[in-house]
């Protein structure tokens, strides 16, 4: 076993542990930080800063510090200028937000997931998922055409919430003129999260044969009495007969409940 005194001294002859230390007792004590990202020590410090100071907000505002932090780090990152393994770190230290640091370092996340370095897309992505809003549902269902990134995609579909997010899944799918892959992205995920608001648009997709099989699986969880009209419709306008007798067996639970 190592003697204390020469653990310290060990310890004390690390330069960059003791960069570290230096970085964040300067940072957690300055009202104005001078961040100096380029930096490895200052940047895994202030990374490290950012989520303390955000995760003791919880679910009130950060403060102007935290903030200032969290927006210094993100724009490091989407410019390269943070090691890939710091870049990463940093943009998941956003997510200790919970969306309280507003629309604009959501928009920031967005850019990043769609045209930032290759190596930060999936992390932004799924930050997005914890920090976006409504208006951010149409992003995700992009990023889920792409092979690379419909994994991302698909678990912050079924994270985000804020603002308008109900609203936006409906009008994706229902989007004719959009990729077959977002809209299906956009069913599973409504599906999965019992988006009531969305039902509408999954019965009007089962009409269309590339959706028709997800269509249905969301309709079937989410339709409510309300909807019988058009499940009425859907089921005389079907020309399969496996959503028929499954439409069927739908609006009949449905007018007995």
């Amino acid at each position: 076993m190592i003697a204390l005194p020469l653990l310290t001294l060990l310890l004390a002859a690390d330069p960059a542990a003791e960069a570290r230390r230096s970085a964040l007792a300067e940072l957690r004590a300055a009202e104005q930080p001078q961040l100096a990202l380029s930096d490895p020590a200052r940047a895994e410090a202030a990374i490290e800063v950012c989520r303390e100071r955000l995760a003791r907000a919880g679910d009130n505002l950060p403060e102007p510090r935290a903030a200032q932090l969290a927006e210094a780090l993100v724009t490091a990152a989407r410019k390269g200028a943070l090691p890939p393994r710091l870049a990463s770190r940093a943009l998941h230290a956003v997510a200790e937000t919970r969306g309280h640091l507003g629309q604009p370092m959501a928009d920031a996340l967005a850019a990043i997931a769609l045209e930032g370095p290759a190596g930060l897309r999936a992390d932004a992505t799924e930050v997005l998922g914890e920090v976006g809003d409504g208006h951010h549902v149409a992003v995700l269902a992009r990023l889920a055409e792409e092979p690379a990134l419909a994994e991302a995609a698909a678990t912050a579909l079924g994270r985000i919430g804020g603002k308008g997010v109900a609203a936006a899944f409906a009008q994706g799918i229902a989007d004719a003129g959009a990729p077959t892959d977002a809209r299906l992205a956009l069913l599973r995920a409504a599906a999965k999260r019992e988006l009531r608001e969305a039902a509408p648009a999954a019965i009007q997709a089962l009409g269309e044969p590339a959706l028709a099989a997800e269509a249905r699986k969301a309709t079937l969880r989410l339709a409510r009495k309300s909807d019988l009209a058009l499940l009425r419709k859907a089921r005389e306008d079907s020309k399969d007969a496996a959503t028929r007798g499954a439409l069927g067996r739908l609006i009949e639970r449905l007018e007995k409940a």
